[in-house]
């Protein structure tokens, strides 16, 4: 039997292909999904799966395969998202031993947490806290969006330096060197062509998220606008976090996924308030790949 991971985010598509010895054969990458209430929103979750169909008839595979969606956006509780992607396999020439369709962050809880107790805050293109303690019970807390939420996410890092450019450009707060790295990054030299990319959607929210290590950089430096940022980015992962552990009602272990995680400055912020908290001997940064819980959850899926 062959396992297909499908990780969907709101930066990029990441697709693997394993052996069932969890021996990768094929990785590629696609389109980010786009949440199914917005315009195009459900044809991105057709298309996306569509195309692994589509990529998978192309290998004339002899084996039966179980695929697993682990989608950014889903929260388990919209049928027609799992209906959506059912369509778009429809076409498909191989065997399908199973298909599976979850959250994304159920994947990285999987992933860091191997199924044991314990709570996965993820922080990348988007913000959500996911954890189960001993007793079974299971807790979401963020996954709300750019819109509702994804604070400390790398959009909203992304988001707020910009904002603090066009504020200093009109004299409404101090200068900031972030202007340079945001022109740089965002390919901008006035601020009406920055306004047209921004709500065109020509800068897109991996666009924002591409600011982080840019940012993190000058706060590295000292440039207030951008330590406070990073601190404030930290502050609201790490009430995120405390608000878990709440819900669930016991000590367990903490784990930090995501690209954000790599920024020097949120991670020293981070580590202080966790500590102030007495609490820093639960939590670690984790290198897990999401693809590791995707498997385990689509290999179970086909044993069902």
């Amino acid at each position: 039997m062959l396992i297909v991971c499908v990780d969907g985010g709101q930066t990029k598509t990441s697709i693997d292909l394993f052996n069932g010895n969890a021996g990768l054969i094929r990785n590629w990458k696609t389109d980010p999904v786009i949440h199914y209430a917005r315009p195009g929103g459900l044809d991105s979750y057709y298309h996306i799966a569509a195309g692994v169909c589509e990529e998978l008839n192309g290998m004339k595979l002899a084996e039966p395969v179980s695929v697993c969606f682990s989608l950014s956006g889903y929260h388990g509780d919209v049928s027609i998202i799992p209906e959506t992607i059912e369509r778009g396999m429809s076409g498909r020439s191989f065997a399908l031993a199973g298909l599976l369709v979850v959250p994304d962050y159920l994947g990285n809880w999987r992933a860091v947490t191997g199924g044991k107790p314990g709570i996965v805050v993820i922080s990348g293109g988007g913000t959500v806290a996911y954890g189960r303690n001993a007793a079974g019970s299971s807790a979401r807390l963020g996954g709300w969006g750019h819109h509702l939420g994804d604070e400390g996410s790398g959009y909203w890092i992304g988001l707020e330096a910009v904002k603090e450019v066009l504020k200093a450009r009109a004299g409404i707060s101090a200068g900031t060197a972030l202007e340079q790295a945001a022109m740089s990054v965002l390919d901008w030299k006035e601020e009406s062509r920055l306004l047209a990319g921004f709500y065109s959607g020509a800068i897109t929210d991996k666009d924002l998220a591409l600011l982080v290590p840019a940012v993190n950089e000058l706060a590295e430096r000292g440039d207030p606008t951008a330590r406070r940022i990073m601190e404030e980015a930290a502050g609201h992962l790490f009430r995120l976090a405390s608000a878990a552990l709440g819900r669930l009602g016991e000590e367990l272990p903490i784990y930090l996924s995501g690209g954000v995680f790599n920024a020097s400055v949120l991670r020293t912020s981070l580590g202080s308030l966790f500590e102030a908290a007495g609490i820093s001997r639960l939590v670690s940064i984790c290198k897990g790949n999401p693809a590791q819980g995707i498997y385990s959850l689509a290999r179970e899926n086909a044993a069902l």
